[in-house]
């Protein structure tokens, strides 16, 4: 007989499991990477133009050029949930950390399709709710 313990730590990941099915399914995934996507280009372009003229850009300072434009340019952005517009800072922060460490190659643009369709979604946006 299986340990009531594990039935409930199942139960508990599946709950977990349909919140964020749930969450993404409200949220339209699909949008959600295309802003994700649209804005690791925005930021990769950024990069490397700032680099070419030699300026030593961060993925804190486009991502802080990137929301003083947002408001104006980039209002779609607000359909979706804030960490789809703050994860691709951070994971072009890292890839290019990587590439000056010589562990990776040079950052590209990714093709639609072709790359991982994944986004970060916070602690905050999932409720765990327990039953009495």
């Amino acid at each position: 007989m299986e340990n009531i313990l594990e039935i409930k730590k199942r139960s508990w990941v599946f709950f977990l499991i349909w919140t964020i099915y749930r969450s993404l399914k409200s949220n339209n995934f699909q949008k959600t990477y295309e802003i994700v996507h649209f804005i690791w280009h925005w930021t990769l372009g950024n990069w490397n133009e700032k680099y070419k003229n030699g300026e030593k850009p961060s993925g804190m300072s486009l991502k802080k050029e990137f929301n003083s434009l947002k408001k104006e340019h980039f209002p779609f952005t607000y359909e979706v949930t804030k960490y789809a517009s703050q994860q691709p800072f951070l994971e072009l922060q890292k890839a290019f950390q990587g590439f000056f460490q010589k562990k990776n190659g040079y950052p590209k643009f990714k093709k639609k399709g072709k790359a991982k369709d994944s986004f970060y979604i916070g602690e905050d946006q999932i409720k765990m709710l327990a039953k009495k």
